[in-house]
């Protein structure tokens, strides 16, 4: 079976790099799938899961924002930020998610820190979800 090849980047740092069969992630506008052969293709990336699977085992790790490139069977994800289940702790996570969900009640009358906090509300219940 032909694999793909999939680079995960964030601006700090180099976050994985692996053969793969097929990855399910998040686009802006909903989950894509890409297998071998894919159309080249390039989207937003949203914030959610991305699911690989190897020919060894599936791994999975947190992403938020950025921009998903497919190109001859290369994936190329260009993320804000990501996120492994060993780099998630639960303790912490429900402290951030408690003060950003008291700040969204505190800034009802502030559209962009609405937006904001939002935002910030998603990333930490995906990191939440992925680690239960």
């Amino acid at each position: 079976m032909k694999t793909l090849q999939l680079d995960i980047l964030t601006p700090s740092r180099h976050a994985l790099s692996v053969a793969c069969e097929n990855v399910y992630l998040p686009a802006d506008d909903g989950e894509i799938g890409v297998l071998e052969s894919h159309e080249d293709y390039v989207t937003l990336l949203g914030t959610g899961v991305v699911r690989i699977a190897t020919s060894t085992e599936p791994s999975a790790l947190c992403v938020r924002g950025g921009f998903l490139e497919v190109s001859h069977d290369h994936i190329t994800l260009l993320a804000d930020e990501v996120k492994f289940a060993k780099e998630i702790n639960k303790s912490e996570l429900d402290a951030k998610l408690e003060k950003v969900e008291s700040n969204l009640v505190s800034s009802k009358d502030d559209v962009l820190l609405q937006a904001y906090y939002l935002e910030e509300k998603k990333w930490l219940e995906t990191q939440k979800s992925f680690v239960q």
